[in-house]
């Protein structure tokens, strides 16, 4: 990753920090969308991310959906501190660690949302 890239994601998150504190929270998940993208980007897998562009109507549904959980949003911009200190300080494998642990706190908030009946919840850790 470069530093520009670096920047780049850092300061997408920033910004998602800072709409989300000041009551923001579609502002905030948009700059959040921003630094996925940021991060996708730099990973330089072309075939992964064509195959995210193409699925960015439903992941963007689901990710709004997910703002109507009480807490998600500051909880998913926690994680996305967690994962860019890991890409800065090049622990990979923390990195990747930290963004499934992610994808599964977003996963079972949103299929709460899509199922709002009792399913055990799938461990994070």
């Amino acid at each position: 990753m470069t530093h520009a890239q670096r920047m780049k994601m850092s300061e997408n998150h920033h910004y998602a920090l800072e709409y989300a504190k000041s009551g923001e929270a579609r502002k905030a998940y948009d700059y959040a969308v921003l630094m996925h993208k940021s991060i996708m980007e730099a990973a330089g897998n072309k075939r992964l991310t064509k195959l995210l562009d193409q699925l960015e109507d439903q992941t963007h549904r689901l990710g709004l959906l997910t703002l109507k959980s009480d807490g998600r949003l500051q909880a998913a911009l926690e994680e996305h501190g967690q994962i860019i200190d890991r890409i800065q300080a090049g622990d990979e494998e923390g990195a990747a660690d930290a963004m499934l642990q992610h994808l599964k706190a977003d996963q079972n908030v949103a299929m709460a949302q899509v199922l709002p009946i009792q399913l055990p919840k799938q461990n994070v850790s």
